[in-house]
């Protein structure tokens, strides 16, 4: 049972509850050999932003959807077509 960032979280299609992959936001610094989100320059910025809205995958079904369709309290019982 999840008791940190994912408690209350589960897949709604297989109810995997280990991982989900989130798409998400960050600075990164960018120049012409490429990105680095390490930089001195993003220092003040570090961080990682997502919400309830940003989009979510499931890593061991496939299943995609916003991540607020991952809260347990809101989803049918497994088995049934996922929201």
């Amino acid at each position: 049972m999840n008791t940190n960032c994912l408690e209350g979280k589960r897949c709604p299609k297989c109810g995997h509850e280990d991982e989900i992959l989130v798409y998400a936001s960050m600075w990164v610094s960018l120049q012409d050999d490429g990105t680095d989100p390490f930089a001195d320059s993003t220092k003040h910025c570090r961080g990682v932003e997502y919400d309830d809205y940003s989009g979510a995958r499931c890593p061991k079904c496939g299943y995609e959807g916003t991540l607020d369709k991952w809260e347990i309290d809101w989803q049918p019982e497994l088995g049934g077509d996922a929201p």
